[in-house]
């Protein structure tokens, strides 16, 4: 499934119209996913009373209002008592309108009911309430009488929620929303939103402080950038994405998509039954000091949960007796050090034993040691310059020849060693993925953190794009893109994962499956995929809080046999 932004959209359309399949005909397609949203797909329970057949559908301008109308002439025939009323729209040559006008259904104008009381009434007794003011169309502040209109009925729906004494019909979780439901629908009307909730930015998610909270949206051929984007997903509920007879192929073209387990899948590395640790790929982990232990045992059981043959942890002399006692399946490379922290004299044992390695991933915990960080960059691009001695560390002036690395994942303080170097992408390997978090892609951008809020998918591209390699934008919703151009959304966003750790095992993850042969954006796409899966399935049973790190690494075989057995 395609994510497109609202030109994408209407491109996509335009096609489909020229290829025979007609705006009229993409229309009634709408309404019937619409209807279908209301009638079955969105968990409902069944109409019992008059009272739960009542419909309020808001209309708009444009395709979002037309559906709105198509779909309240085919409730209307369904049996529902259907109350239509216009924001702003034509009344002349108006095909759904002219089917609405048809009918036995209550239409007003809001220009027609100046203080909003018809409204306020109509919210006070309807059962279910369609929001199709807008959609796609919604671009900036909400104006022209929008906003008084969506708060006195979210006002009033508040309200009405708030009067039940009876369990709430609805929860709410803001990231991958769920539905469920008590039979207690009169005291609790349904919001459905069509395409979009009004006040929505299509492309970035941003939202008008009066959008409605819709329970249900119900989306037509693909996704909308802003359905996985913050704060706009936080008004979306349940997503349910419908086809209206647009041919897939007419899609391809466009970059974004959201990842899917089916299609993901069939990436999967093979596991012959005749193979040994050599066949699934032999990884090494550089990483650790005395401050940050931990992290690169989290990666190194990662890599191996996910199917590496083997995988060694080198790191620094004074941590290994603590990671030996935790970090049993894993070889060692002893790496020296001072005081805990790796220093440029660790890359010429480490360039001796890359070689017999599918992949290596740089970073877990290796502090911000200066010296630290002249590690990196010497490892990458084999030049070192001189530095002068401190404590009990020699001066290097040799040079040393730039060394072909394996498949490369570089991650938390491996990517701050970067940030400030002059062109440092050009330091990166062939094949190469970057796991930064919004800090470190603004440290790497050299901006602001709080710029890379407001289109999280343009800017994994922009810097996959520049970079040349794969970028993993870690956080609600992880982008991952390539240098061509090309970008994938995880549908996840979940609190669990916002705790120490988990990002080691999401390297560790992607530096796993690039060890097993899968190309960097096909590892990353794989690897956290998985990794948001099985923080999912923990949050089943945990709640929003609670999870360490380690608890996400016996999920990960599940997830994989999840997902095989699903194909």
């Amino acid at each position: 499934m395609k994510l497109l932004t609202a030109q994408e959209m209407r491109n996509l359309e335009a096609q489909a119209h020229v290829g025979g399949l007609g705006y009229s005909q993409m229309m009634r397609n709408a309404a019937k996913a619409v209807v279908q949203a209301i009638i079955a797909d969105a968990g409902l329970p069944e109409p019992t009373t008059e009272a739960d057949r009542r419909v309020l559908i808001l209309v708009g301008p444009g395709n979002n209002g037309g559906d709105g109308l198509a779909a309240a002439a085919r409730l209307h025939d369904l049996g529902y008592e259907v109350t239509v009323y216009i924001w702003r729209r034509s009344r002349s040559e108006d095909w759904p309108l002219d089917q609405v006008s048809a009918r036995p259904i209550a239409v007003i104008y809001a220009q027609d009911d100046p203080d909003l009381a018809t409204l306020r009434i109509l919210s006070e007794q309807t059962a279910i309430i369609v929001d199709a003011l807008l959609g796609t169309g919604s671009q900036g502040p909400l104006r022209g009488g929008l906003p008084q209109i969506l708060a006195v009925v979210g006002g009033t729906v508040a309200g009405r929620r708030g009067r039940s004494s009876a369990p709430s019909m609805f929860r709410r979780v803001p990231s991958v929303p769920t539905f469920t439901h008590t039979s207690d629908m009169n005291l609790h009307p349904v919001i459905v939103a069509v395409d979009l909730p009004t006040g929505v930015d299509s492309d970035t998610g941003a939202a008008d402080p009066a959008t409605l909270l819709a329970d249900v949206t119900v989306s037509f051929a693909h996704a909308k950038r802003g359905h996985l984007s913050f704060p706009g997903s936080r008004y979306v509920g349940k997503l349910l994405v419908a086809d209206m007879g647009i041919p897939e192929e007419l899609s391809s073209p466009y970059p974004v998509d959201v990842a899917e387990s089916l299609l993901l899948a069939a990436e999967l590395p093979a596991r012959p039954a005749d193979g040994h640790k050599g066949t699934f790929g032999k990884v090494m982990v550089v990483g650790g000091s005395t401050n940050y232990v931990g992290a690169p045992g989290l990666a190194a059981e990662a890599a191996y949960r996910v199917g590496a043959g083997l995988v060694t942890l080198a790191v620094a002399g004074a941590i290994y007796p603590m990671l030996a006692n935790t970090c049993r399946e894993s070889t060692f490379v002893m790496l020296p050090h001072e005081m805990g922290a790796l220093g440029v004299e660790a890359v010429p044992l480490l360039r001796e034993n890359l070689p017999h390695y599918d992949a290596m991933l740089l970073g877990p915990g290796l502090g911000s040691d200066p010296h630290t960080f002249d590690m990196v960059r010497m490892l990458l691009s084999g030049q070192s310059r001189p530095k002068p001695s401190l404590g009990f560390r020699s001066i290097i002036n040799t040079e040393l020849a730039p060394c072909a690395l394996p498949p490369t994942v570089i991650d938390a303080d491996g990517l701050n060693a970067l940030a400030g170097q002059s062109r440092w992408w050009d330091l990166l390997p062939v094949k190469c993925v970057l796991t930064p978090h919004p800090g470190e892609m603004a440290r790497l951008l050299d901006v602001p953190t709080a710029s890379l809020r407001v289109n999280r998918i343009e800017t994994a591209i922009l810097a996959a794009t520049r970079w040349q390699c794969t970028v993993v934008f870690k956080g609600a919703y992880t982008v991952i893109a390539n240098a061509l151009g090309n970008a994938s959304v995880i549908p996840f966003a979940n609190p669990l994962l916002a705790t120490a750790g988990t990002g080691d095992v999401l390297a560790g993850t992607i530096a796993g499956f690039l060890g097993q042969g899968l190309e960097p954006y096909q590892a990353a796409c794989l690897g956290a995929y998985l990794h948001a899966w099985s923080a999912e399935q923990k949050r089943r049973k945990l709640g929003d809080r609670g999870l360490l790190a380690s608890d996400l690494l016996p999920m990960l075989p599940q997830a994989i046999k999840h997902m095989r057995e699903a194909q």
